[in-house]
């Protein structure tokens, strides 16, 4: 299962290789669903795909309606008193626990059942842990008694706990991720898997092509802000601190930020107030990046 915005050149991000394998194998055959997310705004690369939207019917629909009603009542009727940082919490679960998020919820659960038993699906594959549609697509696995597996992120992997549901198994870059899920969160040792990093798979070709050698800088950024993981004053302050140093080599400098990040203004703005130039990039493709790592001379990301 996957996303819009994860198409690209023809190609789908991170899951790729495991459907070229599966289509050499050919034991299971593979079975890409897509589903939009509300932000990416990308629904006209659903024509032609499989998507989760084809199996929605009216029966569905009608008895994941009855079930929102029920569940919300029985929210209602719970004594939030005993709740702790109740009003604090209030506002969260007055959205999450309201009729029409219950609604979506149950209506991509129900739907999600649907598709393993009409495609008779054994394994669903996630890139994902703690998406809307992913939490129902590992509860419809659990229901259905099949497994799930879910394929590490990206390298800042992790940061909150994956939380998951039934017989999943999560495949991870290495030993350090491994430890990390569980020392920090829990996870049983036989719920992981070690498989190399997939993300990288694209970069083999790369290697070793650039023979020239200048001053030419790749600075890759993060949505440090975005995810609440720096302050903005404490994250600027390492910008601007890696631009000065930058500014001392006297090379050629392209700016990638991340898809999420919404302050590209403010990297312009510290750029100018030091007197640097850069070119600024944000939505690249896979292939594009990679050209961009084999460009440079000096790569910096903030990991």
């Amino acid at each position: 299962m996957t996303y819009t915005n994860h198409i690209a050149d023809n190609k789908i991000f991170r899951v790729q290789n495991i459907i070229d394998q599966l289509k050499l194998d050919k034991k299971l055959g593979p079975f890409p669903v897509f589903a939009d997310p509300l932000s990416s705004k990308t629904y006209n690369k659903l024509k032609s795909k499989n998507t989760i939207y084809s199996y929605l019917d009216k029966k569905l629909s009608g008895k994941a309606r009855t079930k929102a009603v029920e569940l919300h009542k029985r929210w209602k009727n719970l004594d939030k008193k005993k709740i702790p940082h109740w009003n604090y919490l209030k506002y969260a679960f007055n959205l999450f626990m309201s009729k029409e998020f219950l609604y979506f919820i149950n209506l991509y659960y129900l739907t999600i059942k649907k598709i393993i038993a009409t495609e008779n699906v054994k394994v669903i594959v996630l890139t994902a842990t703690n998406g809307l549609f992913d939490k129902c697509a590992m509860a419809a696995a659990k229901t259905k008694k099949i497994s799930t597996a879910v394929l590490q992120h990206g390298v800042g992997g992790f940061t909150m706990s994956p939380e998951i549901i039934g017989n999943t198994k999560i495949m991870v870059f290495s030993d350090f991720y491994k430890k990390l899920l569980t020392d920090r969160y829990k996870i049983k040792k036989e719920s992981i898997s070690v498989v190399g990093p997939v993300i990288f798979d694209s970069i083999a070709k790369y290697k070793n092509i650039k023979t020239k050698k200048g001053r030419k800088i790749l600075l890759i950024t993060i949505p440090a802000i975005e995810e609440n993981w720096l302050t903005e004053k404490r994250y600027w302050d390492i910008v601007k601190n890696t631009l000065k140093d930058i500014q001392k080599i006297q090379g050629e400098l392209i700016i990638k930020l991340h898809p999420r990040e919404i302050y590209e203004d403010k990297y312009r703005s510290i750029l100018q107030s030091i007197g640097l130039k850069a070119k600024i990039l944000k939505h690249t493709t896979r292939d594009e990046l990679y050209k961009l790592i084999n460009w440079s001379d000096v790569f910096i990301h903030y990991g």
